[in-house]
């Protein structure tokens, strides 16, 4: 399949269920909305790919996928980004969930679930993972995690008794412990653990999955979901992200990280001053590279405090020029592709337009041939061939001599394989021109202001799939 027509179409589908999640359409009471999150390498993408039944690809950004249950309900996952990963700052992270949750509580969307990831090989909880169970309770900050499912992933395929019993343990201590997610156990939140059995057979992953996206839905029966507090901190009581419970969590780690910067720099600097350093050159660079990285976690730091002083609107803005340019790129690849297949096919019609003329002449001039011969014999000669059938076997002799001679035999299958791969080409090219039209058509949809209300500034902000990718099941 088209490289085009897979890019394009896909982005077009998935603009379609991200306006869902984002309101731009009126809002279906069926619909369910279920955030997936999890530090970096926990297993979101593997999850909601068993869950979907198709693959997902591991992104950075923020995507949907959605699944279609027997009561006709249309069960969305929200993949997120992660905290605490090396490729993005937590504020990056926080910035990206506050510009689309508030978005989408703006245009009446709600989350109606959470399921939260932790891998169970973990065989500590590291000071990261802490960090980013914290920033999940100051995101969501609920009275009661009915709607939440705390589901341990990368169980073992097979553990002797020994490490079954180490593993229960851990995951009894974590359950347990506060500072981990004993509060949350304690206030409803359902423990699942993902893929613990048969992890190698496909139906038993599916089932796996299915079982906890299945008790948060048949959960709403019981309880309506809550409105999750960065949303309502962000929209209802006007906000800034650096004043929200999220940003307190991110500012505290960044004034630490500042702290731990300005010690760091101080020491280095008695050590670029000492003898040693004047003395030894290859010790001085190795001070200012020292140097040199200090000053860039600190333009991290920097930057991540002014991130905290942006109110939702400026969130907004920021993601559309953001997005924009990302928009734009794609469509010129998209365009480029497409030249592209276009200028091919032009050039090998004009080859095989060439191609058949020589073939034609070489068919005239064998023609002739053939007739000179014919006339070079006396006429009762060539009567008497024709009446014994050696006269045709002769004339298609010489006919096949000239053939063989110009090669057109070849050719004549040349011609045949290039006119079947143009018209393959340019039944690809439809499709592409197809995919295309339909991406162009719904950036030209969000771009004419298909958002109302304050979030209209992150209208475009539902493109920001274009640097992930997405899975569906219909």
């Amino acid at each position: 399949m088209d490289d085009t027509e897979v890019d394009a179409g896909t982005l077009a589908d998935e603009f379609q269920r991200f306006s869902a999640f984002l309101g731009l359409t009126k809002p279906d009471p069926r619909n369910v909305f279920i955030l997936v999150l999890g530090r970096t390498g926990s297993g979101k993408s593997t999850f909601i790919s068993r869950c979907t039944g198709k693959d997902a690809t591991v992104g950075h950004g923020l995507h949907s996928c959605k699944i279609i249950l027997g009561n006709e309900r249309r069960v969305y996952l929200v993949d997120t980004p992660g905290f605490n990963d090396t490729n993005r700052p937590d504020i990056d992270t926080l910035r990206i969930l506050a510009t689309y949750l508030s978005a989408s509580y703006v245009n009446g969307v709600r989350i109606h679930g959470i399921v939260f990831l932790h891998p169970i090989s973990d065989n500590r909880m590291s000071g990261a993972a802490v960090r980013n169970i914290r920033m999940i309770k100051a995101v969501c900050g609920f009275s009661s995690y009915e709607n939440l499912a705390i589901t341990t992933t990368m169980w073992p395929e097979e553990t002797s008794y020994v490490e079954a019993k180490s593993l229960e343990d851990r995951e009894n201590d974590m359950m347990t412990n506060d500072r981990y997610f004993g509060d949350l156990v304690a206030e409803g939140a359902t423990v699942f653990r993902h893929g613990q059995t048969d992890c190698r057979d496909p139906s038993k992953r599916l089932a796996s999955a299915q079982d906890v996206t299945n008790h948060l839905v048949a959960r709403l029966e019981r309880r309506a979901p809550e409105v999750l507090r960065l949303q309502r901190e962000m929209v209802d009581e006007k906000k800034s992200l650096g004043e929200t419970a999220a940003g307190n969590a991110v500012a505290e780690d960044l004034e630490k990280a500042r702290t731990a910067c300005k010690k760091e720099l101080i020491g280095l600097e008695a050590s670029i001053k000492s003898r040693l350093a004047a003395v030894n050159t290859a010790y001085a660079s190795q001070l200012q590279e020292q140097k040199s990285d200090i000053e860039k976690r600190f333009k991290v730091v920097d930057h991540s405090r002014r991130v905290l002083k942006k109110s939702m609107r400026d969130l907004h803005k920021q993601e559309e020029r953001a997005v924009r340019q990302r928009v734009e790129n794609a469509d010129r690849s998209f365009r480029a592709q497409i030249t592209e297949k276009e200028k091919k096919i032009k050039n090998m019609e004009k080859s095989l337009f060439e191609q058949r003329e020589e073939t034609c002449k070489d068919e005239a001039q064998g023609y002739q041939e053939t007739r000179r011969q014919g006339q070079g014999q006396k006429q009762p000669e060539r009567q008497r061939q024709y009446q014994t059938g050696t006269r045709g076997q002769q004339l298609l002799n010489s006919h096949r001599s000239v053939r063989s001679k110009t090669g057109e035999g070849e050719d004549r299958g040349s011609m045949l394989s290039d006119m079947k791969e143009i018209e393959e080409l340019k039944r690809g090219l439809l499709k592409s021109q197809g995919a295309y039209e339909k991406f162009h058509g719904q950036t030209g949809n969000l771009w004419n202001g298909t958002m109302n209300g304050v979030a209209a500034g992150v209208a475009s902000g539902v493109i920001g799939i274009v640097s992930a990718a997405a899975c569906t099941v219909m």
